[in-house]
């Protein structure tokens, strides 16, 4: 079972999507139909004259309002999407990888409007591989893997904690091993590991490894999401 805002998703689905603004990964429109046509659409499925609010994020993500659907690109159509997800003021918005095919440009945009939506109360769940933009603008992020929620992980707050060290050359690995480090990655004559623990016994790790050359470093998401995916199976 499901329920989003506390209507389940079967029998309260058109309360749902009163209130759930949505722009999917591959954007498909009736090719026919113009960018404005799309969205006063939009905003009468929704009793709304949002006019003004309209032409600003259209100005705001360049949308050409007077251009058939089926002649936009695949970025133009995505800004669109986004639009029409955003005109109607939804308490929710949903969006699967919402950055493909926009420009750094759109994409800042993009997440500027979020930000602003949020502070006004509005809730934002997105889905994204492209981690550097998730832990730059969200407040939580969730790994997922074989179809289950495996950690949720608030990026609020600094995990002082959990450290990547990485070593070039020859070391004793299994120092690192011994005292719970997980191995990232081993290539091009180093090797990365995250470490989740006390730093003092990570210190004296690295004493007794014989390591050389090495860095250690706040974890970013992309190698918490490598060590779950290639470090080995997560019980």
């Amino acid at each position: 079972s499901a329920q989003i805002l506390g209507q389940d998703v079967v029998s309260g689905s058109a309360k749902i999507k009163e209130k759930a603004g949505y722009v999917p990964s591959e954007v498909r429109f009736y090719g026919n139909m113009t960018a404005d046509s799309l969205l006063q659409t939009t905003l009468s499925f929704h009793n709304k004259k949002n006019t003004g609010e309209l032409n600003r994020l259209c100005e705001l993500f360049e949308v050409d309002k007077d251009k058939k659907l089926a002649e936009l690109s695949l970025g133009n159509k995505k800004k669109v999407a986004i639009v029409s997800a955003l005109i109607f003021d939804p308490e929710l918005i949903i969006l699967d990888e919402p950055t493909g095919g926009l420009d750094p440009l759109m994409q800042k945009r993009l997440f500027e409007v979020l930000k602003e939506r949020t502070k006004n109360g509005t809730t934002v769940f997105l889905s994204s591989h492209i981690l550097t933009e998730v832990q730059e603008y969200c407040s939580k992020v969730a790994f997922i893997k074989e179809g289950k929620i495996i950690e949720v992980q608030d990026l609020s707050t600094k995990q002082n904690n959990s450290k990547i060290l990485t070593i070039w050359g020859a070391a004793e690995l299994d120092c690192f091993l011994k005292i719970g480090a997980r191995k990232l990655d081993a290539s091009d004559g180093k090797t990365a590991l995250l470490y989740e623990g006390d730093l003092n016994i990570l210190a004296k790790a690295i004493f007794d490894s014989n390591a050389k050359n090495y860095t250690v470093e706040n974890p970013s998401l992309e190698s918490k999401f490598l060590s779950y995916y290639e470090g080995g199976n997560r019980e």
